[in-house]
């Protein structure tokens, strides 16, 4: 006989602060957002361990998730999907935009690289001249990188655009593509030496701004400010070293918010 007057009081309590019930259930986890750079199961070995250290942090559910592109990823970003997210720079203006504040940034700059396969004759981007080059996705940072620095030396070439920088890296291998347009951290992925030996860099694009760690501003100030230490700690701690061992990545550092700005008006 209690049940009902029981949900009439939460009826009343969700009409009086203006509170929906799906607004309720949000507040019950943060969803962590990973732009698509690497495979899925990459995206899993890597940041699954960073979703369950955050969970620990904050005393509440994080739950991983990604895209199937870089577009659907970014739309994700403008429409306020995540509470948490990691994001390419070039992403980093837009997410502003949409109530993201800055948590921390890899402490290591966006090195672009064009990798050919180990026998290939190619040996400079003056040689790319006709070649099929392949990529991440079509608004992937290195692919804008890679592609004004071939508008840059004047070389045409022919485009294809995958799902992530492994797939952008296999189609040369099989020898579908020329060449890959990708980050130079991805190839620390390939643990195994004789693998890495397979390719060679033939052009290196300067340094840009790093992926980075960014926080919904819906999230209680306490709750950012426990991101923003767990994560800035990391290498501080034999658990923290583990975490970033685990996913070939660099310890994190503030972000430089003017290392960004170069990026707002960039041109393709």
């Amino acid at each position: 006989m209690k049940k009902p007057f029981y949900n009439y009081i939460i009826l009343g309590i969700i009409l009086t602060f203006g509170l929906s019930v799906s607004a309720i259930a949000e507040i019950t986890h943060y969803k962590f957002g990973v732009f698509p750079h690497m495979s899925v199961l990459k995206i899993l070995q890597t940041f699954q361990p960073i979703s369950e250290n955050f969970s620990q942090q904050l005393s509440k559910p994080v739950r991983l998730s990604t895209q199937k592109n870089f577009k659907k990823f970014t739309d994700d970003v403008m429409n306020e999907k995540y509470d948490i997210a990691f994001i390419q720079p070039f992403d980093y203006e837009k997410a502003k935009q949409a109530n993201y504040l800055p948590l921390a940034a890899r402490d290591i700059l966006l090195n672009t690289i064009i990798i050919v396969g180990k026998a290939s004759p190619i040996k400079s981007i003056a040689d790319l001249e006709g070649k099929v080059i392949a990529y991440p996705s079509i608004t992937a940072a290195v692919t804008k990188i890679s592609k004004r620095a071939l508008k840059k030396h004047g070389v045409n070439t022919e485009s294809i655009h995958t799902k992530n920088h492994f797939s952008c890296i296999h189609l040369v291998v099989i020898n579908k593509a020329d060449a890959c347009g990708t980050a130079n951290r991805i190839l620390t992925h390939f643990k195994n030496k004789k693998t890495k030996n397979n390719f060679k860099v033939i052009f290196r694009a300067p340094p840009l701004p790093p992926a980075l760690f960014v926080v919904h501003s819906r999230v209680v100030e306490a709750d950012r400010k426990k991101l923003k230490q767990t994560i800035l700690s990391w290498h501080k701690s034999q658990a923290g070293l583990k975490l970033l061992k685990n996913g070939g990545l660099e310890p994190f550092i503030n972000v430089i918010e003017s290392d960004y700005d170069k990026l707002k008006n960039w041109k393709d």
